[in-house]
């Protein structure tokens, strides 16, 4: 399992393994497996879809993915399999022909803050083997991603310029994905900024597709359902932040399983806790608004000291934390009411 592979930090230079993961509607961890570190992210959902339909005795399963994962031989496979799909699809990967529909102001409709249109196409295999089935494209504008878009790419470039000497930066201060995106790779050691591609890319601000073989559903609940894919993202900087989940400071195959095995128990655990929490506020009309992190800090925080006696509890005391912990005094007491 421990292999060089591509990280997200820009790290190369480390042994790491990869996790897929599912979250149900609610955002708790269902199901997760462990690949080789150098597996890409698109070669991880045949297996694991497979492995969660087979377990699970699912019959009727709707994968909703990022990009990352969206690749037609992934997508053909799921058609064959007649399973339901809404993926987020690269930009990128269009024929310039589509990138003018994309781009084109004509039929777009103006709907709760953003800008839409569809297109039915056909899946295709190699640009020539149809496979009877179709596909829908919603295409969406929003005009806050637009800008969020431009902040995010002018400060990247921001910080290439400061790395810059004379114009040139050296491959290895480079994020492999900007290589190609906004960069003139010269030899194999440095490269300079592109203006031509980055204006390319600028045109493209503010523009997302979602694709789906659902082909009732609509863009507005397309966007939706998409939007909860957020949930996924959230367990993993869970996983990475309050439970720790790297670095692994073990280094046995079974006894790295074994770490990952216990981090994602621990992560069901504290994401079930948090869904009983907030139905029980929910349900008593209480506005309360628990985060991820608040709820934790209310646990470590809190402390019981119970006195028995011939195994039944005769004193308990609660400690009481100051003035300004009351919020997590309140939490914590929550929770032990709506898990009882």
């Amino acid at each position: 399992m421990r292999k060089n592979g591509f990280s997200k930090d820009g790290k190369h230079n480390e042994d790491q393994v990869v996790i897929a993961m599912a979250v149900d509607w609610n955002g708790i961890p269902l199901h997760y497996k462990v690949f080789p570190g150098n597996t890409a992210d698109g070669k991880t959902m045949l297996s694991f879809v497979l492995e969660l339909q087979f377990l699970y005795k699912i019959n009727d399963i709707t994968i909703v993915a990022d990009r990352g994962i969206n690749n037609n031989a992934n997508l053909r496979f799921l058609e064959q399999k007649g399973i339901k799909y809404i993926f987020q699809k690269r930009l990128d990967t269009l024929s310039n022909e589509m990138k003018k529909f994309i781009l084109q102001d004509e039929n777009y409709t103006f709907r709760d803050d953003f800008f839409w249109k569809e297109q039915m196409v056909e899946s295709i295999w190699n640009k020539k083997r149809f496979n009877g089935q179709y596909r829908k494209w919603c295409v969406f504008f929003s005009p806050g991603k637009r800008t969020l878009d431009k902040l995010k790419r002018n400060n990247f470039i921001d910080k290439l310029n400061q790395k810059a000497i004379n114009g040139e930066l050296h491959l290895s201060s480079l994020v492999p994905e900007y290589k190609k995106k906004y960069m003139d790779i010269n030899g194999k050691t440095v490269a300079k900024l592109n203006w031509e591609k980055i204006k390319k890319k600028e045109s493209e601000d503010g523009f997302y597709i979602i694709e789906t073989n659902i082909l009732n559903l609509t863009p507005s609940r397309a966007n939706e359902i998409y939007k909860r894919q957020w949930k996924v993202e959230e367990n993993f900087r869970t996983l990475k932040s309050s439970l720790q989940v790297r670095p692994v400071f073990v280094h046995s195959e079974k006894h790295i399983l074994a770490h990952l095995l216990l981090c994602f128990i621990a992560l069901v655990v504290l994401k079930y806790s948090l869904y009983k929490l907030k139905n029980y506020y929910k349900s008593n009309g209480e506005i309360q608004r628990v985060t991820l992190d608040l709820f934790i800090d209310s646990l470590r925080m809190m402390t019981i000291t119970r006195k028995e006696i011939d195994g039944k509890v005769v004193q308990e005391i609660i400690n009481d934390l100051d003035e300004n912990h009351k919020e997590n005094i309140k939490i914590y007491k929550d929770f032990i009411a709506c898990m009882t």
